[in-house]
This record gives C-alpha cells, sequence and structure tokens, in this order.
C-alpha cells in the first residue's frame, strides 16, 4: 500500500469518527441539554475515545458547538435552493416562509430552542454559534435576495437587512414563545401554509412594490 492510500484511509477514518461524534453529540444534547450531557455519554454513543475528542473538538463545549453549528449550515444550505431569481417574488418567499416555519416548529427544533432558552446563560457560545450559523445566516441569504430582486426590479426594497429581520421576525410571532411555553399545541402543516402565505401578502404590501403580485 503506497504512503498516499494510507494517508487517505487514515483521513477517511478520521472524518467517520468525527461525523459519529457529532451525531452522537447532537442526540445526547437533545436529551440531556447542554450542561447535562457528559464526554461519557458521546463515547459510549458514538465508539470513539476521550483523547480523539480531544484532539478534534478541544473538549464537550467544542464538540456541542460542532453539532449545533451543523445541524444550523445543513438547514441554511437548504434554504439556498429557495432563492431561484428567475421566480416570482412572491413564490419565493412563500416556499422560504413555509419551509422556515416548518423547521422551526418541528420538534427537535422546539426542544433545541428550550434547552437554549433554559441554559443560554450558562453557555454563550453555544447560543453564539446557534445565532451565527442559524438566523443571521438565513436573514443575510435573504437579504441578498432582496437586494438582488430590487435591482432587477421586481420588488421596492429601501434596506434589504432591515426588511428581512422583520419579514423573519414576522413569520414566528410570538407563536414560538407560545409552542414553548406549552400554552399552545404545535401549529399544523396547514396552519403553517396559511401564515406563510398571510405573512408574505403582509409584507409584499408593506414594501408597496405591487410588483410581486
Amino acid at each position: 500500500m503506497s504512503d498516499d492510500m494510507a494517508n487517505r484511509k487514515s483521513r477517511s477514518r478520521g472524518e467517520a469518527r468525527r461525523r459519529a461524534m457529532i451525531e452522537a453529540a447532537w442526540q445526547v444534547l437533545q436529551e440531556k441539554g447542554c450542561e447535562a450531557a457528559t464526554l461519557n455519554d458521546i463515547i459510549a454513543l458514538s465508539g470513539g475515545s476521550r483523547a480523539t475528542l480531544y484532539e478534534a473538538f478541544g473538549g464537550k463545549d467544542g464538540l456541542l458547538e460542532a453539532a449545533v453549528a451543523e445541524r444550523c449550515s445543513a438547514f441554511g444550505a437548504s434554504m439556498q435552493l429557495v432563492f431561484d431569481e428567475r421566480s416570482d417574488p412572491r413564490c419565493v418567499l412563500e416556499t422560504l416562509a413555509y419551509a422556515f416555519l416548518t423547521k422551526v416548529f418541528a420538534p427537535e427544533s422546539v426542544r433545541t430552542l428550550g434547552i437554549f432558552c433554559a441554559e443560554g446563560g450558562r453557555f454563550p457560545h453555544m447560543i453564539e454559534t446557534f445565532l451565527h450559523h442559524g438566523p443571521r445566516q438565513l436573514a443575510a441569504s435573504l437579504a441578498a435576495y432582496l437586494e438582488d430582486a430590487a435591482k432587477a426590479g421586481k420588488l421596492e426594497v429601501e434596506d434589504p437587512e432591515l426588511a428581512a429581520d422583520l419579514f423573519l421576525s414576522m413569520l414566528q410571532g410570538q407563536w414560538v414563545l407560545r409552542v414553548l411555553a406549552q400554552c399552545s399545541p404545535t401549529p399544523t402543516s396547514e396552519a403553517l401554509r396559511k401564515r406563510a402565505k398571510v405573512a408574505v401578502s403582509i409584507f409584499l404590501d408593506g414594501l408597496g412594490s405591487g410588483k410581486a403580485g
């Protein structure tokens, strides 16, 4: 076996171990939260070793942050497929809104938000990782789309960043808080689709473009 082939196999095994640890860390985080999650839990689930974990992630916090970053980045990447400049902005925004709401109100997301609300003060770097790879990245992508749509004459948007932030905030409203507080049941798919359409209509009316009908 050549040295190059041996190195490739070693990297492949290393990546497989890393992936297993990230998946295990996310599962343990979902089950126990940030503080109660332990390295022993993660190692037992992933089949890795403490030495490998420390070498790859620096410790528990680094591993949990990597797991959060990966989940959020994966969602952001899926949203990029929505921003089709050839499609009508209303269609793009409704597709984005429904996909966003479906993700936000998925049981896994509700659990994650609950954990962050309860433990965020003790794990500020975790919250920052979530915000950077999740909400901020999506808002930046939406702002870029709105800016391009304005340049193409499809929308009238004076401040794309502000418009993107307001749109995403409007989608969630107080619904998320009510679900987290268990004051409201998880919305149905039909309710989410209706909310997406209404939110987009209000948003476009507020822009006053009249070009995305």
